[in-house]
């Protein structure tokens, strides 16, 4: 398994495909096998580069995150672009991989060419937004959400659920900046997407909508079932994106929503 080295930390990550780089960041908890199929179909087209953050999936473990996790994992995955000689990249992020990527936009904006943002967290964590995250995660650990974690780190996936749960609790509690300045300085078009069936929809969705009307360049797309409506896929979203196929047809959606 490739692996980089990052403060001292090896850091797993894969590559599939050939073509313009995209690289995939994983939300908190998570680790890349989470863009399983998303990465088999987009590697059809792209050179798609997958990263395990340090601490999450096959990477080297840590007894416990960093307070500014979001800022260090921005500056792990710009690390990895350097050693993989990527002068630029395409961008896909889930959740808290979307602060990830906004990070590495603000420390060096040359290297991103356009983000994709999937359920986006906000700019800020609070008490309550701590509570729902948790509060949700208890509940999918009753039921199938055990053996979905198991899946993306292993036997010790509570570890890292634990660290997890810790570094959540201190950064709201201590108010802790998660985004390096105002995502009003990102110029890089953006392109956020937001799954209708959450049952956090109505919440998340008002900070999607604060923070896109930040960012000059981006666009809002909402989804409801990716098996059901082919031609709204995530993977179709972000290629058309990506490609500038589609545009003025994912503009049109956005004005309509």
């Amino acid at each position: 398994m490739p692996y980089v080295i990052y403060n001292s930390i090896e850091v797993h990550y894969n590559i599939k495909g050939n073509g313009e780089p995209l690289l995939f960041l994983h939300g908190n908890s998570g680790s890349s096998l989470y863009f399983n199929e998303e990465a088999n179909l987009l590697a059809k087209r792209f050179k798609v580069i997958l990263i395990d953050y340090p601490g999450h999936g096959k990477s080297e473990r840590l007894t416990s995150f960093p307070l500014n996790f979001w800022e260090y994992n921005a500056r792990c995955a710009l690390e990895l672009l350097d050693y993989l000689n990527i002068d630029k990249t395409f961008v896909i992020s889930v959740g808290g991989g979307a602060l990830v990527a906004f990070n590495m936009a603000l420390l060096e904006p040359k290297k991103i060419k356009k983000i994709v943002i999937d359920n986006f967290p906000g700019e800020f964590l609070s008490s309550e937004d701590v509570e729902r995250i948790l509060e949700r995660r208890r509940e999918a650990l009753k039921y199938k959400g055990r053996y979905f974690y198991e899946r993306m780190h292993g036997k010790d996936f509570m570890d890292i659920l634990n660290n997890d749960e810790k570094l959540l609790c201190d950064v709201a509690e201590k108010k802790l900046q998660i985004l390096l300045d105002d995502i009003s300085k990102i110029s890089i078009p953006a392109l956020f997407c937001s799954d209708m069936t959450e049952p956090d929809f109505d919440y998340s969705i008002e900070k999607t909508l604060k923070a896109s009307e930040k960012i000059k360049h981006s666009i809002v797309m909402y989804y409801s079932d990716r098996k059901f409506d082919p031609s709204l896929t995530f993977v179709n979203m972000a290629f058309n994106f990506f490609k500038n196929k589609n545009i003025d047809h994912l503009i049109s959606l956005k004005k309509q929503a």
